[in-house]
């Protein structure tokens, strides 16, 4: 009998794990225990408004390329968990509260912004040069696959606390493109790239809630 009842348990703590359509989640970066953040400033913003955030005062030689590529005054980057870094997972293929699949598109959502995750092609991210990663209102085509970091098995549905990569699909790039985080002294860049896989792709995704509608 209380085999039985440890079996309820564990089943009924893994259903609770199952990532769903509509879900807020986080995403925190294996290697430096940070989490996909990003921040919107306003049309007048300046350098030191830019500086005096909590990404770091000493920012220094980065922030002016930092600042140029800011020219909708969003930015993406890892910080400590806090509002900045909560979004809502979504499918266009399914239903409300269905699971989310491995190797299904998705879309994130910032939950401030209220806007996408996108990957930006034909920019560059300000710092290594990889492709720069913003947050737009307009809702594309193109989108994000999850992939499980240890096993390319994509029937699973995804759970919390999985240890995923993120791969940015676009219709007319045959590419391999992840999502990645470097760590500099005071502000993690967040950018996309086309190259091997690594450490630094790794994230762990977090189940914060469910949404309703």
């Amino acid at each position: 009998m209380n085999e039985l009842v440890k079996v309820f348990e564990e089943s009924v703590l893994e259903y609770s794990r199952i990532i769903r359509n509509g879900s807020i989640v986080a995403l925190r970066h294996i290697a430096t225990g940070k989490y996909l953040s990003a921040r919107k400033y306003p049309r007048n913003s300046t350098k030191s408004d830019v500086i005096g955030t909590s990404i770091g005062t000493s920012i220094g030689t980065i922030i002016g390329a930092i600042f140029s590529a800011l020219l909708d005054f969003h930015m993406v980057y890892c910080d400590d968990f806090g509002p900045n870094a909560l979004w809502s997972i979504s499918s266009s293929t399914k239903s409300i509260n269905s699971a989310i699949n491995y190797g299904k598109p998705i879309q994130l959502r910032h939950e401030i912004l209220s806007e996408f995750f996108y990957t930006d092609m034909n920019e560059k991210s300000p710092t290594s040069n990889h492709f720069r990663v913003y947050c737009d209102e307009k809702e594309r085509k193109n989108h994000w696959i999850i992939g499980n970091y240890h096993h390319q098995n994509n029937d699973d549905n995804v759970k919390s606390q999985d240890i995923i990569t993120l791969q940015w699909k676009q219709s007319d790039v045959n590419k391999n493109i992840l999502l990645r985080s470097h760590e500099f002294e005071d502000y993690q860049e967040v950018f996309a790239h086309d190259q091997r896989t690594g450490g630094n792709d790794q994230w762990c995704i977090e189940l914060i809630g469910y949404r309703d509608t």
